[in-house]
């Protein structure tokens, strides 16, 4: 089965979508169409992992590697990986019960961060702004 995406922000680009699928035979099993709404922006996205970077930047140059942030064993420099698996995910889930960052929407996106940051500003001293951009 072929599949096809289509990202529509604007009602001249449904109406290309529209005109594609009248020019297409339907099939005797028809059409699967799955509408997604609301999800987080690939801007978010792109912020999302800039603002993971600077954290795990910013935990390093404060000397504070994994072991003074999660466990006392072994000396571990952060990156944007680390970053998201041991703080990112954990907020995220107890915040929203949701597995993914692909499943949050654009406000569940800004609640982990605000609980996030301010965690890392209280206990660690660290304020990093989400990224309105990547550089």
């Amino acid at each position: 089965m072929q599949k096809e995406f289509w990202h529509i922000t604007n009602s001249n680009q449904l109406d290309s979508l529209i005109e594609h699928l009248r020019d297409k035979p339907i099939s005797e099993h028809g059409y699967l169409i799955q509408v997604k709404t609301g999800g987080r922006t690939t801007k978010q996205n792109s912020s999302l992992w800039l603002y993971l970077t600077q954290l795990a930047d910013a935990l390093n140059e404060a000397g504070m590697d994994q072991r003074k942030v999660l466990k006392e064993s072994v000396a571990i420099e952060w990156n944007k990986d680390s970053a998201a698996k041991y703080l990112w995910k954990p907020v995220r889930k107890a915040i929203t019960g949701k597995v993914s960052t692909a499943q949050l929407d654009r406000a569940e996106i800004g609640e982990v961060y605000m609980a996030l940051s301010k965690h890392m500003a209280e206990k660690f001293g660290l304020s990093i702004s989400f990224p309105s951009n990547r550089p």
